[in-house]
């Protein structure tokens, strides 16, 4: 019979598949397979619904998850940019420099447990906009490369980014009340 605590390893299992996939999709855009880049990252991306998703109805969040979706999140901005600029389509200097910048969130995040005069929601809020951003313009540039530019694809962008909004709208409320659930 079907328990919860028997699937507790899902979703850090869907985590594990989120970074596999980008790799998978830098090695696809390195190789200038631009349409199966473009698929896998997006099935990637979704991963990232699905696990949290997943450990939220089996009650199965832990310590070890979210450092592991943190990483997942921000391996995923890398492997999209570094597949990118291997084929000649973004900068090296873009790339280095974005790769740097998340990683000092990243280690401001984990070493100062935000301790900074910022307060905590502003700068999660800027680091998922950031994210958000990056993860934006990957997929245009996946997309603008492996179909040719249109441009129905920002408003498919746009609606995509609301259902999601709308499907995490309990961490923006975390967020202004001050509680930390990234």
């Amino acid at each position: 019979m079907w328990q919860a605590r028997n699937f507790k390893w899902l979703p850090n299992a869907i985590t594990g598949l989120r970074i596999a996939g980008g790799a998978v999709a830098l090695v696809l855009a390195a190789n200038e397979a631009w349409v199966a880049a473009l698929w896998v990252y997006l099935a990637s991306l979704f991963s990232d619904f699905l696990d949290g998703l997943a450990a939220k109805k089996l009650n199965a969040s832990t310590e070890l998850g979210e450092m592991l979706d943190s990483l997942a999140d921000g391996w995923l901005v890398a492997a999209g940019l570094i597949g990118l600029s291997a084929s000649g389509h973004v900068s090296w200097w873009v790339t280095v420099s974005l790769i740097v910048v998340g990683l000092g969130v990243q280690a401001e995040r984990r070493l100062l447990h935000g301790k900074l005069s910022v307060p905590t929601a502003t700068k999660k809020l800027f680091a998922v906009t950031c994210l958000f951003a990056s993860w934006i313009y990957i997929v245009l540039m996946l997309s603008t490369l492996a179909y040719g530019w249109k441009w129905w694809y920002v408003a498919l962008v746009v609606g995509v980014l609301a259902i999601t909004a709308s499907l995490k709208r309990h961490r923006l409320r975390a967020w202004r009340v001050g509680r930390s659930s990234l």
